[in-house]
């Protein structure tokens, strides 16, 4: 029986001491429990000893099993309190290490904040401080670690700071402030948050402080502030009307120049719509125009009218301006608008007058039209009587005399014929009653056929006629009788103002699809300040060598006129002692190839 309790009492001592080494790799503490450790292995072998000895016959056990069964109970306990001692310090363990990861993960999480952050004890002592405070003062936080805040401030500026963490204690409330860096005035601007840390008990024991650069921010806003200002000066001075409004029609600005358009204040004008007043074919015109506005494209312009007290009708014109964010959704509509009153009045009073200028120019057309058809009636009688005396198909007059007068009479019918056709072509272009019957027209065919209708006046004059064109010029689409009637009264002009043994030259030519008919003389020339009124009907100046001469200043006019019919141009150059040259110009679409 004994030698069952010893050999029982072995087995828990060295079990107690394997449970005890155990702990010295559970606990990190090798001194204490390897001390225990030992002493119990040493027991266990003291007794392992005594047991060998009583079996092998070399000495009894003791007959007293009282001294065994204690030595037993004393093993057994300390077994179990070895084994319930071992999950309390695994649990110690355990908790040590989730505290000493929670403390690396909070320094990292300080160390790697862009915000300055330190904590000082209530006697304003450092505790820690993170990375970017060491970075900004160019110091380390265990050398911080215990001194107090004038170690690295200067003096006035660590009695503002304990100033601040003892406002903070006292309240027991975090603080929110602002404050330079340092004592130079410019310098870095922190924005602050102070806050207490309490112990388990509730106790202010330390007082934290994370602080955000905002000079930037602070400069920018200052800068903005700057600008806004003088955005606001700028807009109040102006004489238009400036306002600006929320896509869904609410005003959030308007400047004098608007509030003393619409009579009311700035308070009674902002937070209203801006869309209330408007009627509602100018509201949809003006929704039409802000779906069009994009970033690319953001103005446009509207128009609007309305009726004014005294019964009239006023007229605005709005510049009106989509502002997008930076998402590409309209923030804000701006709008500049101005009276166009009196703009619009005038133009009305403009077209009124060219409506009257068109019935007075269309009157007088029709009455030149009117009394050139009277005038042909007596003349064609005078021509005819007067060729009759001239040709004495009735017997002879009975003396020169009556000749020579009959002569002068039929010259001069002729001449008032011929003023009476021009009157007629023009107020008959004016009218707009000249028709064009267009055809293919061979122009070098053309243009021979009217130099033979002024060889003889050439010829008087001792003036040389030249005829130049192009060998492959192509045929003309245009009005036959129009085209002969520009290129005779261009002809009659260059030999009526081209001096004895002068040179008349016409030509033709193709160019880009044009067709170019020019007329060039050696006469007297234009002056330059004649020019642009030479062309203009009814029109004399005696400084005009083509004005000078008899005729109703009409030929060029209604050569103009042809042209124009026929889309094309007329270019007139000159210069005095030296010449004239007028080019008429067809554009491309009339030529046969087209």
């Amino acid at each position: 029986m004994s030698e069952a309790i010893l050999l029982s009492s072995i087995v828990l001592q060295f079990t107690a001491a394997t449970l005890a080494l155990r702990l010295v790799i559970v606990t990190g503490r090798w001194r204490a429990w390897s001390f225990i450790a030992v002493a119990l292995a040493l027991m266990g072998i003291r007794r392992s000893i005594t047991f060998y000895r009583a079996v092998v016959g070399d000495i009894p056990l003791s007959p007293d099993l009282t001294t065994e069964v204690i030595a037993l109970l004393i093993s057994i306990l300390m077994v179990s309190g070895v084994f319930l001692i071992g999950p309390v310090f695994r649990r110690l363990q355990r908790t040590g290490d989730e505290l000493r990861e929670s403390r690396e993960i909070l320094q990292s999480l300080l160390d790697h904040s862009p915000t300055i952050i330190a904590i000082r004890d209530s006697a304003g002592r450092y505790k820690l401080v993170n990375r970017a405070y060491e970075k900004v003062y160019d110091t380390t936080s265990d050398s911080l670690r215990g001194q107090p805040v004038d170690y690295l401030m200067q003096e006035q500026f660590a009695k503002e700071l304990n100033e601040f963490d003892r406002k903070v204690i006292e309240s027991g409330e975090p603080m929110v402030h602002e404050h330079f860096s340092d004592l130079k005035q410019g310098g870095d601007r922190l924005l602050s948050v102070r806050f207490p840390i309490r112990d388990n008990t509730g106790q202010i024991t330390a007082v934290g402080s994370i602080a955000t650069d905002v000079t930037k921010i602070r400069q920018t806003e200052a800068s903005l502030h700057e600008v806004q200002q003088q955005y606001q000066a700028v807009v109040e001075d102006q004489t238009e009307m400036i306002s600006r409004h929320t896509p869904d029609g609410m005003r959030t600005f308007v400047n004098d120049s608007y509030c003393k358009f619409h009579g009311k204040s700035k308070e009674q004008l902002l937070g209203q719509s801006a869309y209330e007043e408007m009627s509602e074919t100018d509201l949809n015109e003006l929704m039409t125009l802000y779906k069009n506005l994009t970033p690319q494209d953001p103005s446009g312009e509207f128009e609007t009218c309305f009726p004014t007290p005294d019964g009239k009708t006023a007229w605005q014109l709005w510049a009106k301006r989509a502002i997008f964010d930076a998402e590409g959704r309209v923030k804000e509509y701006q709008s500049v608008g101005r009276d166009i009153t009196d703009r619009k009045r005038a133009e009305e009073t403009v077209q009124k007058a060219l409506a009257e200028a068109e019935r007075a120019n269309s009157t007088k057309s029709q009455f030149l039209a009117t009394m050139s058809h009277e005038f042909r009636t007596p003349l064609n009688a005078i021509l005819g009587f007067s060729e009759m005396l001239r040709g004495q198909y009735f017997g002879p007059l009975g003396t020169d005399t009556y000749t020579e007068y009959a002569n002068d009479i039929h010259n001069s019918g002729e001449h008032m014929l011929a003023l009476v056709n021009d009157v007629l072509d023009i107020s008959t272009i004016e009218a707009g009653k000249r028709s064009l019957v267009r055809e293919v027209i061979a122009i070098e065919s053309l243009l021979k056929h009217c130099l033979r209708d002024v060889e003889k006046r050439a010829a008087d004059g001792n003036i040389d006629l030249v005829l130049k064109v192009s060998d492959d010029l192509p045929s003309l689409f245009a009005d036959k009788r129009s085209i002969t009637q520009i290129v005779q009264n261009l002809l009659s002009n260059a030999v009526k103002f081209t001096h004895q043994k002068g040179t008349v030259l016409i030509s033709a030519e193709a160019t880009d699809g044009e067709m170019k008919i020019s007329v060039k003389d050696t006469g007297m020339g234009i002056p330059a300040n004649q020019l642009p009124k030479i062309t203009e009907p009814f029109s004399q100046a005696d400084s005009d060598p083509h004005r000078a001469h008899e005729g109703t200043g009409l030929g060029l006019s209604i050569v103009k006129s042809l042209v124009e019919a026929h889309e094309g141009t007329l270019e007139i150059t000159s210069e005095l002692g030296l010449g004239t040259t007028v080019t008429a110009t067809f554009p491309v679409g009339l030529t046969e190839q087209s």
